[in-house]
């Protein structure tokens, strides 16, 4: 297992933060997906996978949604949650 933290640019409302979501959980291997939408700026995202994933997979996926993710914050910690 493997678990790391994004700041995710720009969302303003519920619908940003589920599509967001929705599309991260699609990536191959994640298996939890969380957030907290601060809107209008740096909303975090929590991803558990079971497997590290490339900092670019979970990019692209945001990308996809109209959104950017501005670093990762941390690194990747293998199996266990920050929160």
């Amino acid at each position: 297992m493997s678990t790391a933290m994004y700041a995710v640019d720009g969302m303003v409302c519920d619908s940003c933060m589920a599509a967001v979501l929705e599309r991260v959980h699609s990536i191959s291997g994640v298996t939890v997906t969380a957030m907290d939408l601060v809107a209008g700026g740096r909303s975090p995202l929590i991803v558990t996978s079971s497997a590290p994933l490339g900092a670019n997979a979970v990019r692209d996926m945001v990308k996809q949604v109209g959104f950017r993710v501005l670093r990762p914050k941390g690194r990747e910690l293998p199996g266990r949650c920050p929160w």
